[in-house]
């Protein structure tokens, strides 16, 4: 009987709700419609919706129903909407300006404030607030915005060490919070001291649980919240009276201020306009609210202390998401944090007695565009709800002219809009140079404020804030991605549930950006300048005239004292020495990187590449990126020892790990001396870091160790062969010092003499090891930066792998000669372009022993005494848009016909005398482990980023994560 009787209400309230709802049915028929059930219609999907995933679930709908759907829940009709013809409809309508009844879950805290009231009182309280935001207004703003910013600034410096991550959010929000305070409120609340910590706390808190009521229909209704979640109402209403407290208080502080004054002085009592509504046209927003009337009546306490607390919500929280949403994406892409850095740079000039001006941060055009495309990505609001207060006729392309019905809830969904590829190439990629040059069809593509009548009314204060912010935070800092990620969350505003972790460095001349600090040097002074360090005088130059006579001098081949931090591992070898021992040891070198000597080697190459394939295919599942370094690292340094030192060590089956991981961590650490002036030093290290000082002599000790183990093995293996035969020994020549004119690298050292002596043991090591570092260190930069970049241009990669195929064809019993390696020209190009803006050397110093005269066509002829230490910037000369069309690019191309004015504007492996002596050897092997590579895996861009480190050589501080997936067909 109970069960009859359920289905017969059942049944009748569905034909109730059929024939009530029957007009509506017939006029929304032409908007595609959710899958619909009697009585309860669509409300299934709102219980699907979970607060990190709403973004991203209704896209499923959107798929399958098109970017216009609607749905009922019981006799609430509603329409879901990325279309931008018809946002473009509903937002511009004064129609439709009415908020949904969802906003009613915010009254008990934000009351009817601007946000949520609609009508007359919402058209009145728009009249009131509006000139506080005006471009004068917040010309003295921006003064605040520089105070609060320097500050958070101070508080950050605390956590900058380089290398922990840390949550940015708490920092930013405190700033913002204050920012907004003394700004538009006229109080300084201190909240970067930890006193409003409570306030931000309880507006995370009481937004998350507003937002989880609104996904649930049933709990938008006070009344049943607080039936079925007695705990959570009680816990909204004691968060509610926190933060209704916090704004009387800074109500009656301001009032009590205002006041004060009005006791003092009469005379700047105002005279009332057109523009205002009997108050002060240029006043800020509370100092408006509290001496404003409508009709003649003064705003109540209520009435102010809804928008203040609506203002103080939206005018911090928004904010502060967006700040943290665009730090986090610049800390994951260098190459933007260069062009804000660079722009910044050039624009602002900060310096701490240089305050910032609203005028400054309008011309920060290129940081425009990255909070731009951060609010693109990441919108404040991601979703907003219209009420339809009565029919609202439309016109659309492609399902026709139609009509909203009255009551209509309609949800405009400005995350999804925004990340439509109809809208926006690559829509889910960070890139802010899509905003520099874009014509949009419509301006309803790009929501982050909304749009038409209830546009945000403060979008410029928040442009001018989150610029300022992220101009100071630039360009004081370094930011480092933590290789965390976050996890987006509905919040009324967007969120993430994990925080913003990221790491900071305080910028100057750190190894992670020593290449770029220098270009404020150069912006401001010219591509040749000098300084002095104590009675030391230096220029650093990226001139290419200049450029040209010091490295093709004679007089100017000796290394600076700087290169003294390396003699403790390298000796005295060919990287150090200078003079007479230098030219005798390059002559004794020089024949064992000659063309005969390379064509053996390339079998090497060719075997010792395929074992890296082997190591590599156990990574390459198409799905997870891994660091590639340590695979690259292993081969090159078994390619060079079985070839250069006629040695196996079996680096590939991991006998080497230590020494490469050594050699790494002494790079760096004589790196980080180097440019620490007092620390290249011996006895100023040792004394004031002993403990650094042991390390480096344990590191030294295992090279070492390493580097005679290996002379020891090839000095036994050639005595072996000598007692065997002697009819191979060699006849002296011109080009030789007492040595076998075609020998490799150790075997010419073991039997070398000068002057008739024998080279010591101390010289042989000095020598293996220097060439075992440059040797195979500096291959396996240029190749995985180059691996990397590839997996980041696919159209690039689809060059080498047809010019791979159709040149080398390679098979398996088909071994690779160096003439098949010299037929690869564009992936020649690929090398040099990535020498070009990732050289394996990045400086070079060299020390004028004698007065070197000079010719210059701008500065004139003169002279560089003795003494003067020369930096030549290799990094920078080949970054120079003198000398190379968009030179940040990664465009090999440009080398295909590419006629140079000058030699000397590619530097990869120096010039002159002292150019780089195995610059074939490199790049043949590169070549053949690169032509490997690619013809045997897909290679794909992981979406992370590189942070380049100066470590004598370059590199990337976090590895190079790359995505690797097997070819279909390989014929290797």
């Amino acid at each position: 009987m109970i069960l009859l009787s359920t289905v017969i209400l059942l049944f009748s309230a569905a034909l109730f709700m059929h024939f009530y709802n029957r007009r509506r049915y017939l006029l929304i028929r032409n908007v595609p419609s959710l899958d619909i059930y009697p009585i309860f219609g669509t409300i299934s999907i709102f219980f699907s919706f979970r607060q990190t995933d709403i973004m991203f679930s209704v896209r499923k709908y959107y798929a399958k129903y098109g970017k216009i759907t609607h749905g009922w829940i019981f006799n609430r009709l509603f329409v879901i909407c990325k279309d931008v013809e018809m946002i473009e409809q509903v937002l511009s309508s004064n129609q439709t300006t009415t908020k949904l009844q969802m906003y009613n879950v915010l009254r008990d805290w934000l009351g009817v404030g601007l946000l949520i009231s609609n009508g007359r009182k919402w058209f009145a309280r728009r009249k009131i607030i509006t000139p506080a935001f005006h471009f004068k207004i917040l010309e003295e703003f921006v003064k605040i915005f520089d105070q609060q910013s320097t500050i958070l600034l101070d508080r950050l410096a605390t956590k900058a060490d380089g290398v922990n991550s840390f949550d940015i959010q708490p920092f930013i929000c405190a700033a913002s919070l204050d920012i907004f305070a003394e700004s538009a409120l006229g109080t300084k609340i201190y909240a970067q001291t930890d006193k409003c910590v409570e306030y931000a706390s309880a507006v995370r808190e009481i937004t998350d649980l507003i937002a989880w009521r609104a996904l649930i229909v049933p709990f938008q209704s006070e009344l049943i919240f607080s039936l079925c979640c007695p705990v959570l109402k009680l816990r909204q209403m004691k968060l509610t009276r926190l933060l209704k407290n916090f704004s009387t208080q800074i109500i009656e502080k301001r009032r009590q201020d205002l006041e004060n004054n009005l006791s003092q002085s009469t005379d700047d009592t105002p005279q009332e306009d057109d523009d205002t509504i009997g108050i002060k046209k240029r006043m800020a927003l509370l100092d408006l609210l509290l001496q404003s009337n409508v009709d003649g009546i003064p705003l109540t306490d209520e009435d102010i202390r809804e928008e203040v607390d609506t203002f103080t919500f939206e005018g911090h929280d928004t904010t502060t998401s967006t700040i943290c949403f665009a730090l986090f994406e610049i800390s994951r892409h260098p190459q933007v944090q260069e062009k804000v850095l660079s722009e910044v740079r050039e624009v602002l000039n900060i310096k701490s007695d240089n305050s910032i001006k609203i005028q400054d941060l309008s011309k920060l055009k290129y940081t425009e565009c990255v909070i731009k495309e951060t609010l693109r990505l990441y919108p404040s609001v991601p979703i907003v709800g219209r009420k339809i207060m009565s029919d609202f006729k439309y016109s659309h392309s492609k399902i026709g002219d139609g009509v909203l019905p009255a009551t209509t809830e309609v949800y405009v969904d400005f995350f999804n809009t925004m990340r439509d590829p109809d809208n926006y190439e690559n829509p889910e990629e960070f890139i802010p140079e899509r905003f520099e040059n874009m014509k949009m069809e419509s301006a309803f593509v790009y929501l982050p404020f909304s749009a038409g009548p209830r546009n945000c009314i403060g979008q410029k204060f928040a442009m001018l804030e989150m610029k300022m912010i992220l101009a100071k935070v630039v360009s004081k800092f370094e930011l480092i991605s933590s290789g965390e990620n976050f996890k987006l969350k509905y919040a009324m505003v967007i969120r993430s549930c994990n925080g913003f972790p990221i790491i900071i460095r305080e910028r100057g001349f750190r190894q992670t950006d020593i290449m770029f600090s220098v270009r404020k040097y150069y912006a401001k002074y010219g591509k040749i300048t000098h300084g002095w360090i104590f009675n030391r005088l230096f220029v650093i130059c990226k001139d290419v005239e200049m450029i040209e006579q010091v490295l093709s001098s004679n007089q100017t081949t000796t290394k600076l004292q700087m290169y003294n931090v390396l003699r403790d591992w390298l000796g005295v070898g060919l990287l150090i020495s200078n003079g007479r021992k230098w030219f005798a040891r390059r002559k004794i070198i020089t024949p064992a990187f000659h063309f005969k000597i390379l064509e053996e080697f390339v079998k090497i190459f060719d075997q010792q590449s395929t074992i890296l394939l082997d190591r590599l295919a156990t990574k390459a599942d198409g799905v997870k990126s891994f660091d590639i370094q340590p695979f690259v690292c292993a081969a090159s340094l078994d390619i060079f020892a079985e070839s250069a030192l006629g040695t196996k060590i079996y680096a590939q089956t991991d006998k080497c790990v230590e020494y490469a991981n050594a050699v790494r961590e002494i790079t760096d650490l004589i790196a980080w001396r180097a440019l620490i002036v007092p620390f290249q030093s011996e006895l100023i290290f040792s004394l004031c870091c002993p403990v650094l000082k042991l390390r480096q002599m344990k590191l030294t000790r295992l090279l070492k160790n390493f580097s005679t183990q290996i002379i020891e093995k090839r000095r036994q293996d050639l005595e072996n062969d000598l007692s065997q035969t002697t009819d191979d020994t060699p006849q002296e020549d011109d080009d030789t010092i007492g040595i076998k004119k075609r020998m490799a690298l150790l075997d010419l050292l073991l039997q070398s003499n000068v002057d008739g002596i024998p080279l010591t043991d101390e010289d042989i090591r000095e020598e293996v090891d220097t060439f075992t570092f440059e040797g195979h260190d500096t291959t396996t930069s240029a190749i995985c930066f180059a691996l990397f970049e590839i997996s980041r241009h696919p159209q690039v990669q689809e060059k080498i792998l047809s010019e791979v195929r159709e040149v080398l064809n390679i098979k398996s019993g088909n071994s690779i000669k160096i003439q098949d390696l010299s037929k690869l020209k564009y992936t020649e190009c690929v090398i040099k372009e990535t020498l070009r803006l990732y050289p394996s050397v990045l400086v070079i110093g060299r020390k004028i022993m004698s007065d070197f005269k000079y010719s210059h066509s701008k500065i004139g002829d003169a002279v560089l005494p003795a003494t003067t230490e020369v930096y030549v910037d290799f990094f920078n000369t080949m970054r120079d848009p003198d000398n190379y069309e968009n030179p940040e690019e990664f465009i090999p191309e440009r080398f295909e016909n590419m006629k140079m004015e000058s030699a000397f504007v590619y530097l990869p492996f120096s010039a002159g005398p002292r150019n780089c002596i195995g610059q074939k050897f490199a790049m043949l092997e590169m070549k053949m482990i690169l032509a490997k590579v690619v013809s045997t895996f897909e290679l794909i861009g992981s979406g992370e980023n590189i942070q380049v480190r100066f470590a004598l050589i370059i590199r990337s501080f976090n590895g190079f994560p790359i995505i690797m997936k097997q070819r279909d067909g390989t014929f290797i």
